[in-house]
């Protein structure tokens, strides 16, 4: 006794299972009704029931029991109906016929559940053979918070980094500019501690490791009133951008301010923008090529800082020097940068580092022109 299992829908297993029950409804009247024109003592009354105990094969769940608990009745039943024989002797007939009807119910269902067995050990191995897409996905979405919760962390800590290197650069009072360094020093544990959480590795001192990030760590001690201002001593003299054109491009308004007072004080001047069309729209029909771009890599409208940057050389016809400043350090962003020959900066950066990027790749181009 066996059959295959068929894989159905709801809808379509509904359908095929109502079919069943009208077949095996018509062959139940027709089974009595020959059991009833059967006379005692004729085995050919009740054989017909067992093809009716057979359609349970088809039938989910309980049914084979349901269809027994029907036989038995109907097989009775057509005892009463029927005439002939000897009575004891056909009442033991039929009672053992009924037990078979309940014996065949048994063994149908037990084999309806090693069937599921089956098909379920089945599905288990082929959902264990198939690729499994589920762990790269987790992991891909996982990337992918953790770049935007780093991008966003790292956009305050720029412009908190900008203004405490503004305040090194205006003040000589060592109470005011060693608070200020104190600032500078906790927006560079920060930014090293950005980096280790999306490295998933445990967090480092940032004095005590500078390599471990891209900025330049600060002097432990107080500062002297007369050292340069906004750099180390031990770094090498940042060169001067006065005469220097810098179109700075960024959305975030407090940061963009920050930048832009730096820039100044530096002796940049600078076109700054929210956006690249309103950087294109500032500089004019008639401006003049300028001499660095510095740019954020997120913009509004879904702008990147490669797109403005592109913008911006096909409107001077030339590759003008571009820093791309953003706190999406993913593997993708970078290349991207780099690929379009871009320069690549992490924020929050280094306002000494910033200067010095400037200040080289104007010289550098100055070199090659």
């Amino acid at each position: 006794m066996s059959y295959t299992p068929v894989v159905q829908g709801r809808g379509e297993s509904r359908s095929t299972n109502k079919n069943l029950l009208l077949f095996a409804g018509a062959v139940a009247v027709a089974t009595f009704a020959i059991d009833v024109m059967t006379p005692r003592g004729f085995a050919a009354g009740v054989f017909p029931y067992f093809l009716f105990m057979l359609i349970s094969l088809w039938l989910p769940g309980r049914a084979p029991f349901m269809f027994a608990g029907l036989a038995s009745a109907l097989a009775m039943l057509g005892y009463l109906q029927s005439s002939g024989g000897v009575p004891w002797l056909i009442l033991a007939n039929r009672s053992l016929i009924v037990g078979a009807f309940w014996v065949m119910a048994v063994l149908i269902y037990l084999r309806q559940a090693e069937q599921r067995a089956a098909a379920g050990e089945l599905a288990r191995r082929e959902r264990i053979a198939a690729p499994d897409d589920t762990g790269a996905a987790v992991a891909a979405a996982r990337a992918e918070v953790l770049a935007a919760v780093n991008h966003e962390l790292r956009q305050p800590l720029q412009a908190t980094g900008l203004l405490a290197a503004g305040l090194l650069e205006d003040t000589r009072d060592p109470a005011r500019r060693q608070t200020a360094e104190e600032i500078a020093r906790a927006v560079r544990r920060m930014g090293c501690l950005l980096d280790d959480f999306c490295a998933g590795t445990a967090p480092r001192d940032a004095a005590a490791d500078p390599g471990a990030s891209f900025m330049v760590p600060a002097p432990l001690a107080e500062a002297d009133p007369q050292a340069p201002p906004g750099g180390t001593t031990d770094l090498p003299a940042a060169p001067d951008l006065g005469g220097f054109s810098v179109v700075l491009i960024e959305d975030n308004a407090l940061a963009r301010k920050a930048m832009l007072g730096l820039l100044e004080r530096w002796g940049a001047v600078v076109v700054a923008a929210e956006t690249g069309e309103q950087a294109l729209a500032a500089l004019g029909a008639s401006a003049p090529v300028p001499d660095a771009i510095v740019t954020d890599y997120r913009l509004p409208e879904h702008e990147t800082g490669v797109d403005v940057v592109g913008r911006l050389r096909r409107r001077f016809g030339c590759r003008v020097p571009a820093i791309v400043v953003t706190g999406d350090v993913s593997t993708a962003v970078r290349r991207d940068v780099e690929a379009a020959g871009c320069v690549f900066v992490e924020k929050p950066v280094e306002p000494a580092r910033l200067r010095r990027l400037i200040g080289e790749l104007v010289a550098d181009r100055s070199a090659v022109g």
